[in-house]
C-alpha cells in the first residue's frame, strides 16, 4: 500500500500540474435488498498538466467510501495518470471490502428466498498500464491481485460444506493485457462514436494465484446523438472463464443489471445486453445541469455455452436522474431506480454506467 502510493506521488512530481485543479464532491445514497440503505461519498480531483495539449484527458484521482445499516464497508481509491502528453496512461483501482452477504449458490435459477448468509473480508489492487498506438487504438497490460477471506458462514451451509470453488477464501493473481478502439467524443459523457475492448486475463500458480482459470471479457458500447440534449446508449458485455475460478471471481450478474438482487445469480460465463435513454432538456441557466434516464437491460449467467437461450434471459428496467457537477464534460451524479426480480434498487453515486 505504501508503496503504491509512493509510485502515485513520484508521477505528480515529475509533471507541472495545471495551475487550476478542479475538486469536486458527490454523495452516495440508496438502498438493495444486499445492503440495506447505505451512505457514503465521493471525491474527485483532476487536472492537466502544463506541458499537454487540450485533447489529452485530465489526470484523475478518485476517492469513495460507503456504509451500510447492514454494517458493510467499501473503501476505493482510483488515480489515472496520462504520461508524455497521453502517449501512456496508468490506472488502477484499490478497493478494501468488509461484507456481510448472502450466498445463493451458482447457476441462472436460484432463489432468492433460499439463501445463507456469509461475511468477507477483500483487499485487491488493479493495475493497468496503456500504450496508445493511434489516436483510437491502444494496448494495455495489466495485473490483477485480491485476497478474500470469509471471516463467518453459516454450519452446515453450502460454503461451509459444499464444494464451492474459493469457500475458504484465497489469493487471485493474474496477469493479461486489453485492445481497445475508441472513437467517443468524450470520456465521462460521450453524446456520439463508440468504445470496443477485448480483454484476456491468466490466473495461475506461476503468478502466485492459488486457483487456476482463464477469463476473457468483451465490451462493446455505442452511442448516438439525436439532438444536442439527447443521447441513446447502447452496450453489449460478455463474460468468458475457463477452468476453476473461485466463486467471488465468477461472472455476476448485478455487475452489469441494476434491478437484480446482488449475488443471486453467478457462474462462469454471462452475457449482457442493455439501453439506456439520457436527455438534458435544459440548455441554459441552473436546469442545464439537471437531466433524466430510462434504461433497459437483460441477460444471464450459463456453465456452459451451450445453455445460453433467449428463455433464459432476466430483465430489469428502470429511470434516474442526472445532475452536472462539472458541466465541461458532465461529470454527473447519478441517481438510478431498477425494477426486475426485486421490488426496486436504489443507489446515488457518480459517473455514468457505461
Amino acid at each position: 500500500m505504501r508503496k503504491y502510493l509512493l509510485v502515485c506521488t513520484l508521477l505528480l512530481l515529475f509533471q507541472k500540474t495545471y495551475a487550476r485543479p478542479e475538486i469536486a464532491g458527490y454523495p452516495s445514497l440508496g438502498y438493495s435488498t444486499e445492503t440495506g440503505f447505505y451512505g457514503g461519498g465521493s471525491v474527485y480531483l483532476r487536472y492537466r498538466p502544463e506541458s499537454f495539449n487540450e485533447t489529452v484527458p485530465k489526470n484523475i484521482f478518485y476517492i469513495t467510501s460507503e456504509y451500510s445499516e447492514k454494517k458493510q464497508y467499501s473503501l476505493k481509491f482510483e488515480p489515472k495518470i496520462h504520461l508524455l502528453n497521453g502517449l501512456y496512461t496508468i490506472s488502477s483501482k484499490l478497493k478494501y471490502n468488509y461484507w456481510p452477504s448472502n450466498f445463493y449458490g451458482i447457476g441462472n435459477d436460484n432463489n432468492k428466498n433460499d439463501s445463507e448468509k456469509f461475511t468477507s473480508n477483500e483487499f485487491s489492487f488493479i493495475l493497468d498500464w496503456q500504450r496508445r498506438l493511434s489516436d483510437n487504438l491502444a494496448i494495455s497490460l495489466m495485473y490483477d491481485f485480491s485476497k478474500y477471506e470469509i471471516e463467518k458462514m453459516e454450519e452446515d451451509g453450502l460454503l461451509d460444506v459444499g464444494s464451492i470453488p474459493g469457500n475458504e477464501g484465497g489469493i487471485n493473481s493474474g496477469l493479461g493485457w486489453q485492445i481497445s478502439y475508441n472513437r467517443r467524443n468524450a470520456e465521462f459523457y460521450p453524446t456520439k462514436g463508440g468504445l470496443y475492448s477485448f480483454q484476456m486475463m491468466s490466473f495461475n500458480k506461476t503468478s502466485g494465484c492459488d486457483f487456476d482459470y482463464l477469463k476473457y471479457s468483451l465490451d462493446l458500447r455505442e452511442y448516438f446523438s439525436s439532438s444536442e440534449t439527447q443521447v441513446i446508449a447502447l452496450q453489449g458485455y460478455f463474460s468468458f472463464i475457463k477452468g476453476d475460478p473461485p466463486f467471488d471471481r465468477m461472472s455476476y450478474l448485478d455487475d452489469h443489471m441494476r434491478g437484480v438482487t446482488a449475488n443471486l445469480f453467478i457462474d462462469h460465463h454471462a452475457a449482457i445486453i442493455r439501453t439506456e435513454y439520457r436527455v438534458f432538456p435544459w440548455q441554459y441557466g441552473f436546469r442545464n445541469r439537471l437531466g433524466f434516464i430510462v434504461f433497459l437491460e437483460t441477460g444471464q449467467v450459463a456453465h456452459e455455452f451451450n445453455e445460453f437461450a433467449i428463455e433464459n434471459l432476466k430483465l430489469n428496467y428502470g429511470f434516474g436522474f442526472r445532475f452536472s457537477f462539472l458541466l465541461e464534460d458532465r461529470l454527473n451524479l447519478r441517481f438510478d431506480v431498477g425494477f426486475g426480480e426485486v421490488n426496486g434498487n436504489i443507489s446515488m453515486s457518480s459517473r455514468e454506467v457505461f
